[in-house]
């Protein structure tokens, strides 16, 4: 390797260093975030007790979300409209993610128009993410693919990673059955399902 070759390569992992860096207290900010936010919503629905408590069957209800857990759906910009508009919308309903590998035509407008167009003109209703590296850890070589995957502590740098992934061109209620029924994450893609209903 040449020297110009190797200082992009250490440039590069300068860069994906800091990414990780920047999206690991990007979580942990959320959380906090989210639970302040939450805090905020019940004092203003009075769920207060006169011991500044949360009343104790709003909190039995309450179901704090398994953080280690995403169901992407690996697609691509090259899909047609209506099927990215069709998985767009399923995933709302299961809470997914759309991943996609890399930005249309390296054009960050094109992205927009393209989140705008499935998404109806709703783009805060569509979940999605730029993923290359999750392409890569997925081994995901053809779209559109299902991953359900777990992480067990979400907050170490290498976390032990579970997953089940199919890939073909069916509905995300198909991929989860499918994991239900002969996965490794079946208790999970069996609650996944449940919620719908």
């Amino acid at each position: 390797m040449n020297v110009q070759a190797i200082k992009k390569c250490k440039e590069k992992e300068g860069d994906l260093e800091f990414a990780q860096s920047l999206a690991k207290k990007s979580r942990q900010k959320t959380i906090l975030k989210m639970q302040e936010k939450w805090l905020e919503l019940q004092k203003m629905l009075g769920n207060y007790g006169s011991d500044n408590k949360i009343n104790a069957n709003l909190a039995s209800d309450f179901v704090e979300p398994d953080w280690g857990v995403s169901l992407r759906i690996f697609v691509s910009s090259s899909m047609g409209k209506n099927l990215l508009r069709s998985y767009a919308k399923a995933a709302k309903k299961y809470n997914a993610t759309l991943v996609f590998n890399g930005l249309p035509d390296g054009s960050w407008i094109k992205l927009s128009d393209l989140v705008t167009e499935i998404s109806s003109n709703n783009p805060e209703l569509v979940a999605m993410q730029i993923d290359d590296q999750a392409f890569v850890e997925f081994n995901i070589k053809r779209v559109p693919s299902f991953v359900l995957s777990k992480e067990e502590d979400v907050f170490v740098e290498n976390p032990k990673v579970t997953f089940d992934k199919i890939t073909g061109s069916i509905g995300i209620r198909k991929a989860l059955e499918v994991f239900q029924e002969s996965g490794q994450l079946h208790e999970i893609a069996s609650n996944k399902l449940a919620q719908e209903d």
